[in-house]
């Protein structure tokens, strides 16, 4: 965002950052015009994160679902990146399969939980 407003750059290095899904919603959508597709995404798996360290007994994370997380954030940084510099056609095409990856694993992972016996 610092391309975006190179005034905030202080106050971005310097102090405490808000939630995450604040920085990709509301923050985002100030400074560069929308929020991120991910926002919702980020939230949750910032909660699980933070029930994984001040609760380590509780809750367990499977494999896939932090390999999901890992391409929300993708997503989610690549977004930022089209944001900041949107004539790049490589960022884009970096952004579009990060989208499709996230997109086939989240299918992969439904169509799994399904087939699953209860």
């Amino acid at each position: 965002m610092i391309l975006i407003r190179p005034e905030i750059e202080t106050l971005l290095l310097e102090v405490p950052s808000p939630p995450i899904h604040k920085m990709y919603g509301a923050v985002l959508k100030s400074f560069a015009g929308e929020e991120s597709p991910m926002k919702a995404a980020l939230q949750k798996g910032a909660e699980i994160r933070n029930k994984l360290i001040h609760r380590p007994t509780e809750p367990s994370v499977d494999g896939d679902d932090a390999d999901l997380y890992v391409l929300q954030v993708e997503v989610a940084i690549s977004h930022l990146m089209i944001l900041l510099r949107p004539t790049d056609e490589y960022l884009r095409r970096i952004h579009k399969d990060r989208v499709f990856d996230e997109a086939r694993h989240r299918e992969r992972l439904a169509t799994q939980r399904k087939q699953k016996p209860a």
